[in-house]
């Protein structure tokens, strides 16, 4: 017996930060409408309960990337991602989301119907596969892949005899303890990962193509802390997050206009620790700062490694993998008992959900919001009849999205929503630090209005 669609007003796809704090609001400002958040994985967390590798922690201060309705009190404002998991199972505790979520269910397709004016997600759950219907769908899936990094081709990477792992995927009974690790990538995962190994590693070697900004700053919000005592938690956390913004705005502006004179502190900093011959051989980009993002550096600990002889930076074109570990074009060895490469992600398109909008051929119709810094909104509603409700939250991106209508060949009119990219160029390639202006993941500013059910 075929089992009937669990229909709801509202569904949700994604259990990270964006999805949770989508059913907050929802829940705040809805209380009358039903809705679930599905989610593939186990556990909610997204991210932060995929990445599990040493060191992993925020990308933006949290000032910035948490919600507004739950201060963050935490000391450090450049989070762990245990920290940042800990405030997500508060918030669904808080607001007494756990009802409403269904884990473990892995959303295949999307489908609108004109006629009942409702989408039809079809996914596979723990004991086989499921169906839901809604008339708002919210997808809060993020923008990269999560069955696997991006993986680039290395040459002979098939002679190599050591372990190779991607910080994707990092296995959670691996020690490096006393191992000679080799870490490939300069951007925002290899920052982190490189002075989280040396504590225990024999020795670490970040192989860099070439070099990034680094800024060098406290974890530690020493203004948000005293806030927090004169004022209360809520008013110095809107203050702090209102500095963070303006201040992020004003950099940015400040390195555009005067590259030079932005330069100089960032490099008097880690020169202030591993000097000037290292500073200029592997942290001074051919680029202008901003060109590509600038990362974070927490309290230097990547350059206290380096000082101390714990890790070191080999910059330049890896020629070949070896059985030992790496050779670079200059004819260096890399001698590596593990090799990390930390080379960032595989972008996916509304998370490798296949959308349908079905309806009368020949007739574009449809409404596709979106948010997340870089995206475009674009809609072709027909005012006759009710446009379909899609909201996508994405994070950082620099592409286009655009809603195609084409009738097929069989006379069904399938129309796909085209993605959003990001630029995947420059320091933060993942979950770590990167001084990218921030972001709060939560609703739009403006939330697009919830459709009655149908009929």
């Amino acid at each position: 017996m075929e089992q009937r669609p669990e229909q709801h007003d509202v569904v949700i796809v994604g259990a990270g930060l964006s999805g949770i704090a989508a059913a907050v609001q929802l829940r705040t400002d809805h209380p009358e409408r039903s809705f679930v958040v599905l989610d593939q994985r186990a556990d909610l967390g997204g991210t932060w309960d995929l990445f599990r590798y040493p060191g992993i922690r925020s990308d933006s201060d949290m000032y910035t990337l948490g919600y507004a309705f739950k201060p963050w009190t935490s000391e450090k404002a450049i989070a762990s991602g245990d920290a940042i998991l800990g405030y997500l199972h508060e918030t669904v505790a808080e607001h007494d989301l756990a009802s409403h979520l269904r884990l473990g269910r892995r959303v295949r397709s999307a489908d609108w119907s004109e006629g009942t004016r409702s989408w039809t997600l079809e996914a596979e759950g723990p004991d086989g596969p499921e169906s839901f219907t809604c008339s708002f769908l919210y997808l809060a899936s993020g923008y990269y892949d999560h069955d696997g990094g991006h993986r680039p081709e290395l040459p002979g990477v098939e002679r190599y005899g050591g372990l190779l792992v991607h910080p994707q995927e990092w296995p959670l009974d691996l020690d490096c303890s006393g191992k000679r690790v080799a870490v490939i990538g300069s951007g925002a995962t290899a920052i982190t990962l490189v002075p989280a190994l040396a504590e225990v590693a024999e020795k670490v070697t970040m192989v860099q193509r070439s070099p990034t900004y680094v800024a060098i700053d406290s974890d530690v919000d020493d203004e948000a802390q005293r806030l927090r005592h004169e004022v209360g938690d809520r008013a110095a956390f809107e203050m702090v997050r209102l500095r963070n913004l303006q201040n992020q705005q004003e950099r940015y502006q400040a390195a555009r206009a005067y590259p030079e004179e932005f330069k100089k502190p960032l490099f008097d900093a880690i020169e202030e620790i591993v000097g000037r011959d290292v500073r200029e051989q592997h942290f001074t980009p051919s680029y202008q700062p901003w060109d590509q993002r600038l990362c974070l550096v927490p309290n230097g600990d990547l350059f206290h490694a380096i000082a101390k002889g714990q890790a070191e930076v080999v910059t330049g074109h890896i020629e070949t993998f070896t059985a030992s570990g790496i050779r670079m074009e200059s004819g260096e060895e890399v001698e590596a008992d593990v090799v990390v490469t930390a080379t960032g992600l595989e972008l996916v398109n509304f998370g490798k959900i296949d959308v349908r909008f079905r309806g009368p051929v020949g007739r574009p119709r449809g409404q596709v919001h979106l948010q997340g810094r870089g995206l475009q909104r674009r809609a072709q509603p027909d005012q006759r009849l009710r446009p379909p409700e899609l909201v996508v939250d994405a994070a950082p991106g620099d592409g286009q999205p655009v809603l195609e209508c084409a009738p097929e060949p069989d006379g069904r009119d399938r129309r796909h929503g085209g993605g959003a990219g990001a630029d995947g160029r420059g320091g933060g390639d993942d979950g770590a630090p990167a001084l990218d202006g921030g972001r709060h993941l939560g609703l739009p500013v403006a939330p697009p209005r919830l459709l009655p059910r149908a009929g």
